[in-house]
């Protein structure tokens, strides 16, 4: 749905309520329970009030919440909720009481109609089983898809600039067993940024970094052990064993990471790693 034609009928409900709040409205056919919910904010204060209303108005079950409506935690909406089943009635003080925003209202309203639960609000005076009430769970419907359509609008647009500009939309690419050696090797091989590993296998760094605790420096320390530490003139030098194939490698103290690898091994022995270091200097 358009977000234009949303509109429209909120505009055309909007309109219409006049008329509807002018005749007095009989009640569908009531059946099923009747349950109760009642929520304060703070735990100094009192639902006594509140419980008071909805017993006088023959509550089956009441269920209560004493946190703040920001609190995703409302256990006692959810038992509420999960008690009800199609035919029955959840009746609520006042509209902030059940939902913690407009779109939480919106969602909770919406998901009330689509399993056939009638949505009392005392302090509005909205009662669902009434076609004042039934014009209510429209509006809900109308606002809420009208909602969607902005943030589809929105996520759509956003993403076409990301495109233009090179980026790449849309969830984090995943890194699967072959794409994770890959990386590994050019962590340990090569001296790669990680942004420009990253780049190459179309995912972010941070995909890289929560692979990889500790980085490239963490793989090195992991992966290969110091054989032999030993000085050429003003340079230091060490031969590593590679504890994944067992080969040595040499490098120079403080080179990246490639120096551990292809131009200074693989050698079959650390002698021959010490070997061929020496001839070279």
């Amino acid at each position: 749905m358009s977000k234009n034609s949303s509109k429209n009928r909120i505009v055309q409900l909007v309109f219409l309520y006049p008329f509807f709040g002018g005749i007095a409205m009989q009640e569908c056919a009531a059946g099923g329970k009747i349950v109760g919910y009642a929520r304060v904010s703070k735990a100094d204060q009192s639902l006594a009030q509140q419980v008071a209303q909805l017993r006088a108005l023959g509550c089956d079950e009441i269920y209560t919440d004493q946190l703040s409506g920001k609190n995703a935690r409302r256990e006692g909406l959810q038992s509420a909720l999960d008690t009800l089943t199609a035919g029955d009635q959840l009746v609520v003080p006042a509209f902030d009481r059940l939902g913690r925003n407009q779109r939480d209202l919106l969602n909770i309203a919406q998901e009330l109609d689509e399993k056939g639960i009638a949505l009392r609000s005392l302090r509005e005076d909205i009662d669902t089983r009434t076609p004042l009430g039934r014009m209510f769970y429209s509006v809900c419907a109308m606002f809420a898809q009208f909602e969607r359509d902005v943030i589809s609008d929105r996520t759509k647009a956003g993403l076409a600039a990301a495109k233009a500009a090179g980026r790449r939309g849309g969830r984090p690419k995943a890194m699967d067993a072959d794409m994770r050696n890959a990386i590994e090797q050019k962590l340990v091989g090569t001296c790669l940024s990680i942004a420009k590993i990253a780049k190459e296998h179309g995912v972010s760094s941070s995909t890289i970094y929560n692979a990889f605790p500790g980085g490239r420096a963490a793989l090195i320390a992991k992966r290969f052990k110091v054989v032999s530490d030993f000085s050429v003139g003003l340079d230091r030098f060490q031969v590593v064993e590679d504890r994944t194939s067992g080969d040595f490698y040499w490098r120079m103290i403080g080179d990246t990471p490639n120096q551990v690898r292809a131009p200074y091994g693989p050698f079959p022995t650390a002698d021959d790693a010490a070997t061929a270091l020496r001839q070279l200097l």
